[in-house]
């Protein structure tokens, strides 16, 4: 058995170019409106995922030409909402459904970052976690005061600091420390909150939360590095992962990695749950999810793939030679997807772009039959604890995936088919 979870983010769905020109995106609804996003979240949480992941970006693409117009044109990360926003909606329109919502550790403050996210642990009844980024480029912490992006090292050195005082904070509240006793003239005992003295190279900070211990203790923690100090990151702190990662080969490197990393820094590997990106094209036939498969990839241009990547790897890449290997690429970006694409038999800078530019992940077509199938024999080759499902349409292909594809899952008892816990880490641990 597997888990489910579906990746957001709008204007686009996250990686995918071009969707917002098809018939199908959002049919006669708008991105913007809040109504979009409730249907959304009531079919992930009716077809029992068990979170769905809002991914984020702050700032505009500017990396491609030196200029933001072609990030504009495309709609490509943008608009974007404040994801913990987002997160608030969806959890007050559900019971089950799990969010995980995005904040960068290098365009934020962890005392408000953990104050905010104690509370939508509170208010959610324990369903939110946080997927921890550390900004991927320029624009990204230009809005935020600083003028140049720190290097890939530096922000997850911060990174690391930033959530050891996140932990620390949740931490500072004994369990029952709101007593509300009447008798004795006590509402919270004070001998249940704990003084903060946290000093470090980063952060420092002298004072609890003004908030009681949440019921997660703090949100699960997610994250999605992929290169050698991500994985090393991830090992420490990470109870989900979520990769993005083409091809099973690749999949299955990745999930070993992460698991050894868990079990290097003591933690048991199961304890770390490793998901992986995936869109799905499903036809009555084959030829019929074939067709949906290569109209799709037709509608991706250069430029605007070209636009994107740049962004996400924090490089110009118009200036780069397209038939280069993009092994060879230094990116002070997201290292985490030269590694993956270099592996993947699309290595050179111009086909890894456009195969990214096409979906997040491992790409599935056929009927719902043969999609759970393909489903069911990655996940076993791999070893791994799930899908991200990334609908390339929304609502469209998320209406289908759950239609078609999910009844059929849950039928062979690849996925489940009611929630088993009252919090979001308690049905990530089911099993």
């Amino acid at each position: 058995m597997f888990h489910l979870g579906m990746l957001s983010f709008p204007i686009q769905t996250h990686n995918s170019i071009g969707t917002w020109k098809s018939e199908n995106y959002l049919f006669d609804r708008s991105f913007d409106r809040p109504e979009l996003w409730i249907e959304v979240a009531k079919a992930c949480e009716d077809a029992r995922f068990d979170f769905l992941f809002a991914a984020d970006s702050e700032g505009i693409f500017a990396e491609y030409q030196n200029s933001r117009d072609g990030t504009l044109k495309g709609g490509k990360f943008v608009p974007a909402f404040d994801q913990t926003v987002v997160a608030d909606y969806i959890l007050a329109h559900t019971r089950h459904l799990g969010v995980v919502a995005t904040v960068s550790t290098t365009a934020s403050q962890p005392y408000l970052t953990a104050r905010r996210f104690a509370s939508m642990d509170h208010l959610s009844r324990g369903r939110i976690a946080w997927n921890i980024v550390t900004s991927t480029h320029k624009a990204g912490v230009l809005g935020v005061g600083l003028t140049e992006l720190p290097s890939h090292d530096d922000r997850y050195a911060q990174a690391d600091e930033y959530v050891d005082l996140c932990k620390a904070l949740w931490q500072g509240w004994d369990e029952g420390a709101v007593v509300v006793d009447k008798h004795n003239d006590v509402f919270i005992d004070p001998t249940k909150v704990h003084d903060i003295h946290f000093e470090g190279r980063f952060y420092r900070s002298y004072a609890p939360l003004n908030l009681h211990r949440s019921p997660q203790a703090g949100p699960v923690l997610a994250q999605a590095g992929a290169s050698k100090v991500g994985i090393a990151f991830a090992a420490r702190h990470a109870e989900l992962m979520f990769a993005i990662q083409p091809y099973r080969e690749g999949m299955k490197s990745y999930h070993d990695r992460v698991k050894a990393a868990a079990a290097d820094a003591g933690r048991d590997p199961s304890s770390v749950k490793v998901m992986f990106a995936m869109n799905a094209f499903v036809g009555e036939s084959e030829a019929e999810a074939r067709e949906k498969y290569d109209r799709h990839r037709a509608m991706i241009t250069p430029e605007g793939a070209m636009v994107t990547m740049s962004g996400l790897l924090g490089v110009d890449l118009s200036t780069v030679d397209p038939t280069a290997p993009i092994s060879e690429l230094q990116v002070p970006g997201a290292q985490g997807h030269i590694e993956a694409w270099s592996k993947s038999g699309h290595n050179t800078v111009f086909d890894a772009t456009i195969g990214h530019a096409a979906g997040a992940g491992m790409a599935f077509v056929g009927t719902a039959e043969q999609i759970v199938e393909q489903m069911h024999d990655v996940m076993a080759y791999v070893g791994g604890d799930g899908f991200v499902y990334h609908p390339l349409y929304l609502p469209y292909d998320l209406l289908e995936f759950t239609g078609k594809v999910v009844p059929l899952l849950q039928k062979s008892g690849l996925t489940r088919k009611d929630y088993s816990g009252g919090t979001l880490r308690d049905n990530l641990v089911a099993f």
